[in-house]
Formats: C-alpha cells, structure tokens, sequence
C-alpha cells in the first residue's frame, strides 16, 4: 500500500498479471457553520483526465449529533471504521492477486530440448545445487537457472510473466512461483561472477572457445520503482524513460558465445567505464585477441576510439542512426 497526500492507492497484481491501481476509502471532515460534517470519500484514478479524484460514497452526519453513549468519539469511531474497511479490501484484493504457483497447462512447449541436452553435457548441477545449499530453497536454484535460460530463447518477456505463462508450458520444468523467481534471482546476483566462471570452465572443457576477436557492447535496463537504491539510478535509458537504471556490459567471443559480464550503476558515464570494463574482462578471462567494441552514440566519443584502435589496438564498429529530417536522399 502506497500513500501519497490524502489518498491511500493499493497495487494489486492479478492472477492475469495486469497492474491495476484501487483508490481506497478516507473520512473526509468539512467545516460547515453548523459544525464538522462526516463523509466516507473513496479516491479513484480518472482514465479519461489521467489523475486521481475523489467522490462522495456514504454521509454520517454532524459530529455533535453523533455523539453517544455508544458513539463518544464520532471522528475516531468513524476513522477506525473506515480504516477496517480499507483492510478487508486489501485482503479481498490479495485473494484475488496473482497465484502462488501456476496449475499445468494441456499444451507443453519441447523447444527448449537442445539447450537442456547442452546444458546436461556441462554437467554443472551439483556445483550449483552446492552454492545454494546453504539457503535452504524449496526450489531447485538449478532447475530456476535453466528455465530461465529456455524462456529467454523461447519467449522473452518480464520475470513476472515468465513465471505464469512460459515456466508452465516448459515440458519437464519444475512448479516455480514468481516470489521464487524473485528469490533465487535475487540469490543468484549477490555472487553471479561465479556461475558465469562455472559455466565458462565447464563450457571450454566440451568446446573450443575462439578467442582470436571478442565482441564488446553496453546496454541498460529500467526498473518501474519509485526511489533509486544500490546500483539502480537515473541515468540515460536506451527506452529514454526517467526511471532508475542498471548498466549491463557483455563481452562475446568469435562464435558470438557469452564470455562475460558487468553490472553497473545507471547513473555512471558508459563512455569512461568502457575502458576499464574491456581490460578488467581480458584479464579475468585471458583474453589475448582483438576485441571489437560496438558502439553507439552512448560510448562513441573521441577517448574511447583512441583508446580502442590506437592504446589496444582492438577494433572499433560505430552505431550511427541514418533517420533525420535534414538528410537528403542520398544521404
């Protein structure tokens, strides 16, 4: 539950995952010549002027007409009463809000096959089922981890939606609620550098890793929460919103394979972190060969390109939008 000024905005999220916001009840107490006048006023979001309002549901009376032996205190009884009824509410809202784990569907997606069939050959399953044994789940930290892997190729989409419509529909998948997601992800990115060297290590000992060029590029991720914290801050957004941000630097090899990645603060400049990311990577990963750096209008500048082809002698792609109204044909 949410406050803001007099109105009281509880956020509930449906079984279908659609966001809807319920305006809740408040005692409103208006002067009048005669005295204060009682009214239950219930605040709502107008669709059509886009802002909240308020209207009129129930009238009690004059506080001093309200007065007795039963009633000694008409503002406290009545604020007391309307606060109950804001609380059965939510709960009736909670009821309805999106379940705990999602009952199996008849039509099962298989897709996912040959990446299980990869990920089994890695053989990493009791190394994770180790980091996460102090924690006690009542989930597999590595069944969470490999349905991920197979939603994100089969049906990219939020975290939230990835738990009610793609886990489900995973054929062989284990039953993970969205509250686990959120724990096991939350688990996982204290210490993700580890479970990328354990993939890594188990990868490069079935595949040939192709270092000889590695490719580098820098992206950014919204979060819809009211307040920046740790490394989610403003900064520029690739959507162009206004909401706290997290940088995400990845670091691929000739075959387009992951070899790395970083996580850092929205509000810190890609354009200096660029540099330091590239070598902090080569050297984790001993990488030896040319690595291009893909670059849009967010980490071009002058410093980077030099640093690029002249200090590292690695290899530079600029990212140049070719829309705009000055350009002419030829252009």
């Amino acid at each position: 539950m949410i406050k803001f000024s007099k109105y009281v905005i509880i956020i509930v999220l449906h079984s279908t995952l659609a966001l809807e916001v319920v305006m809740a009840y408040f005692l409103r107490k208006e002067k009048k010549k005669k005295g204060t006048y009682l009214q239950t006023y219930e605040s709502f979001w107008d669709k059509d002027k886009k802002q909240p309002r308020t209207r009129n549901v129930k009238s009690f009376g004059y506080v001093e007409d309200l007065i007795s032996d039963e009633i000694p205190d008409p503002i406290k009884f009545y604020s007391d009463y309307i606060k109950e009824q804001n609380e059965n509410r939510t709960k009736a809202l909670s009821e309805e809000s999106r379940p705990r784990a999602f009952s199996s569907p008849v039509e099962l997606n298989i897709g996912h096959f040959l990446l299980s069939s990869i990920i089994d050959e890695l053989d990493v399953k009791e190394t994770i089922d180790i980091l996460a044994s102090q924690m006690r789940f009542q989930f597999s930290v590595f069944d969470l981890i490999t349905q991920l892997i197979y939603a994100r190729v089969i049906s990219p989409c939020s975290k939230s939606k990835t738990a009610s419509h793609v886990f489900p529909y995973l054929y062989g998948s284990s039953t993970i609620s969205e509250d686990q997601v959120y724990d096991g992800c939350s688990f996982i990115g204290e210490s993700y550098k580890k479970y990328i060297d354990l993939f890594n290590h188990s990868y490069e000992k079935y595949f040939k890793r192709d270092l000889s060029n590695v490719f580098f590029d820098c992206t950014n991720y919204y979060f819809e929460i009211d307040i920046p914290g740790d490394d989610k801050q403003k900064g520029p957004s690739k959507e162009n919103r206004h909401s706290p941000i997290i940088g995400q630097a990845l670091l691929l090899d000739a075959d387009l394979v992951p070899v790395s990645m970083q996580m850092y603060p929205g509000n810190e400049s890609e354009k200096p972190y660029i540099r330091k990311v590239i070598e902090e990577m080569k050297q984790r990963h001993n990488v030896s060969g040319k690595t291009i750096q893909v670059a849009d209008k967010g980490l071009n500048c002058a410093r980077n390109i030099y640093a690029a082809v002249k200090e590292a002698n690695d290899g530079y792609i600029f990212s140049k939008s070719i829309h705009g109204k000055n350009l002419s044909e030829k252009e």
